[in-house]
């Protein structure tokens, strides 16, 4: 089944009380769908994943606080190699476990 849109006019949403934006880094990073994008080689894979399996811990990332959830880290441009020798730089699995709170497409 085709899932409904979710249509509000102008006026009713600016009369509608909404909740506060959740994020999951704060002031960074809103709960949703993100996209980064910058030039190449500028470490976006690096700094994702990161920022991931920070957000699995709950621990900070840059210094701001995150909200523990799980994680789908869509890595397509990676193989499991990169990303295994990657989190092993940054020292993740040697002392820490996500729970099976972070997961990865490759």
């Amino acid at each position: 089944p085709i899932p409904k849109l979710n249509v509000i006019s102008a006026q009713d949403l600016q009369n509608t009380d909404l909740p506060p934006v959740k994020f999951l880094v704060e002031d960074i990073l809103p709960e949703g769908t993100s996209i980064l994008s910058a030039s190449p080689k500028m470490g976006k894979s690096w700094f994702v994943l990161d920022m991931g399996l920070k957000i699995a811990l709950g621990e900070k990332f840059l210094n701001k606080q995150t909200t523990q959830t799980g994680v789908l880290y869509l890595a397509l441009e990676d193989n499991l190699q990169r990303l295994k020798d990657r989190m092993k730089i940054l020292s993740f699995f040697m002392w820490k476990t996500t729970e099976n709170t972070l997961y990865i497409i490759v």
